[in-house]
């Protein structure tokens, strides 16, 4: 149990708690690019809309969505269309993922085309991944690893 009595004189006193207004003097300008909103496949606190008028009361310039099972373009077009009068530039990318289609050069041509600012190799669908989660360390299922295992373009990646 630590001794709440002790003192430590040559210790530097933290600053405050709250410095509420020195970061939203940061934020002003800024340019999130790693926003994981909604909708997606697992949970998320807010959606693309929610987090797009955030993004405007926080005065940011921009935001890029990301999402491991989707490219996020059309939803970066159709709010930034929606809502001009929040000036925040929306992007969006594409995961390489099993659901894009893995290691895909259609998707990410389709992805350009439609305005993707960047392409992320596998994060879920990653061999490492799937291997960490198999041994334990998630809620992944035993027969995805599995099927990873039994997948040449995958064990590839060991």
């Amino acid at each position: 149990m630590a001794d709440t009595q002790k003192s430590y004189p040559n210790t530097v006193p933290l600053p405050p708690l709250s410095r509420a207004a020195e970061v939203a003097e940061l934020l002003v300008g800024a340019i999130d690019l790693h926003c994981h909103s909604g909708p997606a496949a697992m949970p998320r606190i807010l959606d693309h809309h929610e987090e797009l008028l955030d993004a405007a009361a926080a005065k940011f310039r921009a935001v890029l969505y990301k999402d491991h099972f989707y490219a996020g373009m059309a939803h970066a077009i159709l709010l930034e269309k929606m809502f001009p009068e929040t000036n925040v530039k929306l992007f969006s990318g594409i995961a390489l993922n099993n659901a894009s289609g893995g290691i895909n050069p259609h998707a990410v041509d389709h992805a350009i085309k439609l305005g993707a600012k960047i392409v992320w190799m596998p994060t879920l669908s990653a061999a490492n991944h799937i291997r960490a989660m198999a041994s334990g360390n998630s809620t992944l299922s035993k027969d995805l690893a599995e099927n990873a295992r039994s997948d040449p373009a995958v064990g590839a990646g060991r």
